[in-house]
């Protein structure tokens, strides 16, 4: 990916950050460090094998045998996980799927953004 689409990427999310988590001082206080090391080029590199850890692991064999309860809480601003589409998947392949939370106000990481 060329270095100016990398920090047009983190520009944004650092807009998109100040503006959803304003109210939170720690956040805002990391950004530009968070910011500063994705563009990086080793950061970048220590974050391939995670990539590798994700796309390697396939659940959907193991939650279409699950019969106990499986609970989903999402966020409804969540731009990782699109929650409708996971939602659908849930409830036409996992027999034990239980109850469905959709936290509107709280995105991916819906228990740091929306704790109450």
């Amino acid at each position: 990916m060329p270095p100016s689409l990398i920090h047009a990427g983190l520009s944004a999310y650092a807009r998109y950050a100040r503006l959803r988590h304003h109210h939170v001082p720690g956040t805002l206080e990391g950004l530009a460090e968070f910011a500063r090391n994705r563009a990086d080029p080793s950061d970048r590199l220590a974050i391939l094998p995670r990539y590798h850890l994700i796309t390697g692991a396939d659940f959907r064999p193991m939650a279409r045998e699950q019969r106990g309860p499986i609970h989903l809480l999402v966020g409804g601003l969540d731009f990782i996980v699109p929650w409708p589409q996971t939602m659908r998947w849930f409830r036409r392949n996992c027999p034990g799927l239980g109850e469905v939370k959709v936290i509107q106000c709280a995105d991916h990481n819906v228990l740091s953004t929306a704790p109450q």
